[in-house]
């Protein structure tokens, strides 16, 4: 079956993904190319999406001193030069999710920020917001298929960070993510991931397809949640949450099926459990049903999966730890 594009959306045309194997059964939903920047505004839109960050500045003053005090910082007054918006960001409609009040959403990006800061080291810090990390490789040479994490640019109300699974060098997935405090998703956590993007590239849904064949049915989505759980193991950040589909910053009715998939149901699938705040909360490592509880034609297949995401997780690992600030004493010292 050959996908069908609306509106900038991809969907397949009743293919079986599922298969009875977890790691296909959500992760093709919506897509959208990570790399277009979003749809331009009318002049009336724009014009109303300032007066909406000016009047939630005006009413959060409490909120500027800590967003100051992370921008004056020398790594980031640098990153302010390219990107003036940066200290404005909090206050766009829907950051990172459309539950969160102005100082849920300040806190969150200091927290990010500060993080960053505090443990990685200056070097690879620099290297995260100029260009990005390689992470790791899957496969033989001439697939290219590779694991990247950046900043996320000028594509920011889907995460401060921007996780790609890349085939020949382009984008084929993304997963969007921030580092926030625990409390904010009512968890007991001091750090946890924020995942609030889920989405494959427009046009390459025979890339996407092609992952699929070739890793024994683990997805895009999968093996990048792999990677995101190396990051935690090696930075000591003990759980995932990510957003309800319907709190999506681009979340719209007429594809709603479609975020349900990409994100409740895909990490609901993975033993997160949604919790008051609205938000699926996974603790890593993440868990794995038991092989008995596939089909005996199905575990051979299981096993070979699990052992590519395992070797995702100890590549990232591996990779994360030699970035971490050497003065760094303990996991979450915010």
């Amino acid at each position: 079956m050959t996908p069908t594009e609306i509106h900038g959306f991809s969907t397949f045309d009743g293919r079986d993904v599922g298969s009875g194997e977890p790691d296909r059964a959500t992760s093709h939903g919506l897509t959208v190319n990570p790399a277009i920047a979003p749809q331009q505004r009318s002049g009336t839109e724009a014009f109303a999406a300032v007066v909406g960050i000016v009047t939630r500045g005006a009413t959060s003053v409490a909120t500027w001193p800590g967003v100051i005090r992370i921008v004056m910082i020398p790594t980031y007054a640098r990153l302010v030069v390219s990107y003036p918006n940066l200290p404005f960001r909090y206050l766009t409609d829907s950051y990172l999710t459309k539950g969160f009040t102005v100082s849920e959403r300040c806190t969150c990006f200091t927290h990010h920020y500060r993080w960053l800061y505090e443990n990685l080291s200056r070097q690879h810090l620099g290297v995260l917001l100029k260009g990005g990390w390689h992470l790791a490789s899957l496969g033989e040479v001439e697939e290219s298929i590779e694991i990247t994490v950046s900043f996320c640019g000028r594509i920011y109300k889907e995460g401060e960070l921007l996780m790609t699974l890349r085939v020949a060098g382009e984008v084929v997935y993304s997963m969007g993510f921030t580092i926030v405090p625990g409390v904010v998703l009512g968890s007991q956590a001091t750090s946890i991931f924020l995942v609030s993007r889920m989405q494959g590239t427009r046009g390459k849904v025979k890339e996407i397809s092609q992952i699929y064949r070739t890793r024994c049915g683990a997805g895009p989505a999968a093996i990048l949640l792999a990677a995101l759980q190396g990051f935690g193991e090696a930075a000591g950040i003990g759980a995932i949450a990510c957003i309800s589909g319907k709190d999506q910053t681009s979340y719209v009715d007429e594809f709603a099926r479609s975020f349900s998939a990409g994100y409740d149901q895909f990490f609901s699938i993975r033993g997160a459990e949604k919790n008051e705040s609205n938000v699926f909360v996974a603790k890593i490592p993440l868990q794995e049903k038991p092989l008995e509880n596939f089909k005996k034609g199905l575990r051979s297949r299981t096993v070979k999966r699990r052992e590519l995401k395992r070797g995702v997780v100890e590549s990232v690992r591996e990779c994360v730890s030699s970035f971490l600030h050497p003065n760094r004493t303990a996991p979450d010292v915010l």
